[in-house]
């Protein structure tokens, strides 16, 4: 079982990696040759959350993948990308006049297909099902994908050993030798499941593991780079309530902030098709509901918290 990092502020470098490596796999063992007729295809990836700003929204092209990822090269500009309502809690139809959301490319930005929305104050409604496009006929690119966004819901954490009390664990100092976290939820109106997350705050290259017996003066205890993972991140189904994060899922000293997340079923169900990816007999491409090209227009409702870790002494 393995735990990553909230979808919303980082979803989309951690989304565009994990979908460029699923197109490495799959693309060396079904045709090694594939490159060679390489057609990229537009991708489009979006997360709201009710009650919150809006993040950025990315529009891309998709790179063959052999080829070095370079945004600059890929990102799709002065596309006409808009957001707007089409069901409401009720699931009664609504008049989107007023309501639509236009996006626009990103002033100072460092990479390129990065929009943001024309009107800060736009928040989107719990249990409300939204429709986003992203169009540039020139270029061929016609996108659309709908999604529900979950409801806000209750939240408290308590220790395993008494899980009934809630207690401030927020900004709590613990090690592996304390009692271990467990977490309780109530119902989210249209999640379809609930993605559970812890991130490493600590720099990369600043990562201190848990495990006391680690040396950093021991050459055997070194790390390689790819093992620099800060995100882990875990499932539970649409009717759980409760679960309990192990010390196990931590494996960095310092401060760890923890999350879960109410999903929509785009946002669950592609969650749950990367983990599949590390099965060496899933051969599939991730799951995700864009229309026209690939990507994912998901919604959520989220808590989160914080956590210092420190190392115990051998």
């Amino acid at each position: 079982m393995t735990i990553t990092q909230t979808f919303p502020r980082y979803a989309v470098q951690v989304l565009l990696i994990l979908m460029l490596a699923s197109f490495i796999l799959t693309g060396c063992e079904d045709n090694p040759s594939e490159a060679d007729d390489f057609e990229p295809q537009a991708s489009l990836f979006f997360f709201a959350q009710p009650g919150a700003p809006l993040d950025t929204l990315r529009l891309e092209w998709t790179e063959a993948y052999n080829k070095y990822y370079d945004r600059s090269n890929l990102g799709i500009e002065n596309a006409d990308v808009i957001l707007y309502p089409i069901l409401d809690g009720d699931s009664s139809a609504v008049d989107s006049a007023g309501q639509v959301l236009r996006f626009i490319d990103a002033p100072g930005r460092d990479g390129y297909g990065d929009y943001l929305p024309s009107d800060d104050s736009y928040r989107v409604n719990p249990t409300w099902t939204y429709r986003l496009e992203a169009s540039k006929p020139a270029e061929g690119v016609e996108l659309w994908a709908e999604t529900c966004i979950p409801d806000t819901f209750s939240f408290y954490a308590a220790f395993k050993s008494d899980p009934l009390t809630p207690v401030n664990i927020d900004s709590m100092s613990l090690t592996r030798e304390d009692d271990e976290v467990f977490i309780n939820w109530t119902e989210s109106a249209g999640a379809r499941g609930f993605v559970l997350g812890i991130v490493a705050q600590t720099p990369r290259d600043e990562l201190i593991p848990l495990d006391p017996e680690w040396d950093p003066d021991d050459p055997d205890d070194q790390f390689e780079d790819y093992e620099l993972d800060r995100h882990n991140w875990t499932f539970a189904r649409y009717d759980q309530r409760s679960m309990t994060i192990a010390w196990i899922f931590f494996e960095w000293s310092g401060w760890n902030e923890l999350y879960i997340n109410a999903a929509s079923e785009s946002y669950y169900m592609y969650m749950f098709s990367v983990i599949m990816q590390q099965d060496p007999s899933f051969t599939q491409n991730p799951e995700w509901n864009v229309h026209g090209g690939i990507g994912v227009f998901g919604g959520f409702s989220q808590h989160k918290f914080n956590i210092f870790l420190e190392r115990a002494e051998p």
